[in-house]
């Protein structure tokens, strides 16, 4: 069993990682803006944290402990959004932190 934390866990992609890591038995940490949106998801082995990638304590808090970091952060519906490269480049500094 690894412990994995999901970025970018409320959109399609992140719904489908978050679901079949919990089939595979793994211990998951949906980490997202609004964790209404992952209240069709139960499981034992899921914990559901909000933060902002923008905030890099969030993220600090967040990736403590975890094995795995899975990042599917999107853009939403805007094409000029930086949620994805900024909220990536921040993911990654954190992790060389940690």
């Amino acid at each position: 069993m690894k412990k994995i934390i999901v970025f970018g866990s409320t959109g399609t992609v992140g719904k489908h990682i978050v679901k079949q890591s919990l089939e595979k038995g793994h211990e998951v940490l949906a980490f997202c803006r609004d964790r209404q949106k992952l209240n069709e998801l139960s499981h034992p082995h899921l914990k559901i944290i909000e933060g902002d990638v923008f905030n890099i304590e969030d993220i600090n808090k967040a990736i403590q402990g975890q094995e795995i970091v899975i990042v599917t952060l999107g853009s939403g519906k805007s094409r000029t959004s930086v949620v994805r490269s900024e909220g990536t480049k921040n993911i990654i500094d954190a992790m060389n932190i940690n």
